[in-house]
């Protein structure tokens, strides 16, 4: 099954959450970039965020391994500011990456921080802005 949207991959990953025991569904926020959400959701009173990443290309990051020299393959990315939010914010359990092609994984934002900072795969793009970068081998895919 392909994801046409951000809509979609939302509606996946929302359908996958609340399977879970007790966890309700609360709303959608918009976030900065027009293809990431970020989701509400409730289990015990206790609110926490998923946030969500569309990738419309369906393609990895193949270049990760040309530009870091590390051996891992294709990796993924996201801007180093939003990721930064996303763990200063400590109410996101993992950030969903969602690829046009069906496939959508998974990954613990300060885990993907930590990786970034011990491995050097932070570096300066266009116009001053910084991405964090990880292999994709550190994803656990969802679907």
């Amino acid at each position: 099954m392909e994801l046409n949207s951000v809509s979609e991959a939302c509606r996946w990953v929302v359908k996958q959450e609340v399977q879970k025991d007790g966890v309700y569904f609360v709303r959608l926020k918009e976030a900065v970039n027009p293809h990431h959400r970020i989701l509400v959701f409730e289990k015990g009173g206790i609110g926490y965020e998923l946030y969500v990443l569309f990738k419309r290309s369906g393609k990895f990051f193949y270049s990760y391994d040309k530009i870091f020299k590390q051996g891992d393959g294709a990796g993924e990315t996201i801007n180093l500011d939003v990721l930064d939010t996303i763990v200063s914010s400590g109410r996101c359990p993992y950030i969903a990456v969602c690829y046009a092609n069906g496939k959508i994984y998974k990954v613990d934002p300060k885990r993907w921080m930590e990786y970034a900072i011990s491995h050097g795969t932070i570096r300066e793009q266009y116009a001053g802005e910084k991405t964090a970068s990880v292999p994709m081998a550190l994803l656990c895919e969802l679907r």
